[in-house]
């Protein structure tokens, strides 16, 4: 499996503060180790557009009936999905993955029928006013596309996508800040190039306060602590980061908040897992997951930065790292309260941690 997220395609940068003064800023850079086109699909997406819901969906595309029963039987909420939005979308992305060697027909038909959670790419308002939209971004989807690059696969939705049809009255799209497409959580888009402006200043000027959610292999012997380990480009991979003396100071708070064991179905169930809080004092690209892999607990399912390679079965079928409570102090005068905006935690049900 190469460098992958659900594995999917290659993740994006780590959450990055826009220039304030350049409201309609490039998309973050494009990894050239991408394809681009897809090549005799497996699943039959054209038999699956007049689905009637989520299980027929994947029953028309030529999902396996037994696997088809499988995921239903973990989730029955897939017969809820978006045919077009969700399930279609994802299986599309499937088929790249397959056709780049990423994941094998098998690998895909056990990921569904063991974790059909990975079928969800529903976009969920959390906050919307004149200036801004806030959304809890789903796992494995891009913010953008590269001006000079194309969609990955016919029903690929970025963030972008998704903002032009919800505000179709704004000229452009204006990220107040950067979200890697693996992490999931809080987004916060700029209806006004003045209103995003007043928002990454906050995040340029270090004002905002982030807090994440991550799960990460092993339980730490220490309830809390704080990982001060300077970051810079690794000069072996254009698209990769590493711990380095040398580096830019890089800092991050953490602290345990559960330990447990995995319970999604795969190869590692039943794995001693943490979840942990992290609150990042500077904005480094991969900052929080070199930081839990520079204390011996890399995130469970960042197959960026850890041992599992390709061919590998994939123990998640997500990064499990989220962006869970954004602080943003807009008050001029210091006396007001700042907008306080959450994601809720995808960690806290059984889906992922043993009871």
């Amino acid at each position: 499996m190469a460098d992958t997220t659900m594995p999917t395609e290659q993740q994006d940068s780590q959450e990055h503060a826009r220039d304030p003064n350049q409201s309609d800023q490039q998309p973050p850079a494009e990894d050239p180790s991408l394809p681009s086109a897809i090549a005799a699909p497996h699943f039959d997406l054209s038999a699956a557009e007049q689905a009637a819901d989520g299980v027929e969906a994947l029953e028309l595309a030529g999902v396996p009936a037994e696997m088809v029963t499988a995921a239903v039987r973990r989730f029955p909420g897939v017969r809820d999905l978006h045919v077009e939005d969700e399930v279609l979308a994802r299986l599309d992305q499937f088929n790249f993955l397959i056709q780049d060697g990423a994941l094998t027909v098998e690998q895909t038909h056990r990921l569904i029928a063991n974790q059909p959670w990975c079928l969800e790419r529903a976009i969920k308002v959390v906050h919307e006013c004149e200036g801004y939209v806030v959304i809890d971004k789903p796992d494995n989807v891009r913010m953008d596309v590269p001006r000079t690059k194309s969609h990955k696969y016919d029903r690929e939705l970025t963030v972008a996508d998704w903002f032009k049809r919800r505000c179709p009255s704004s000229d452009k799209v204006r990220p107040c800040h950067q979200l890697d497409h693996a992490t999931s959580g809080v987004l916060v888009m700029g209806k006004t190039k003045e209103a995003t402006g007043r928002c990454a200043v906050l995040f340029s000027q270090r004002k905002a306060r982030k807090q994440y959610l991550a799960l990460v292999y092993g339980h730490p012997s220490w309830d809390e602590t704080t990982v001060d380990a300077a970051i810079e480009e690794d000069p072996n991979h254009e698209f990769n980061m590493q711990i380095s003396e040398s580096g830019k100071p890089s800092q991050t708070a953490v602290k345990v908040l559960q330990r447990s064991h995995l319970a999604l179905e795969g190869p590692l169930k039943g794995t001693p897992v943490a979840k942990l809080l992290l609150i990042p004092a500077t904005g480094r690209r991969h900052q929080l997951r070199l930081h839990c892999r520079h204390v011996g607990h890399p995130i469970v399912g960042d197959y960026q930065y850890s041992a599992y390679g390709r061919g590998h079965e994939p123990p998640s079928y997500r990064m499990c790292l989220h962006a869970y409570r954004l602080e943003l102090p807009f008050d001029d005068d210091g006396e007001g309260q700042p907008l306080v905006l959450e994601a809720p935690d995808p960690f806290h049900t059984h889906v992922f941690l043993e009871d």
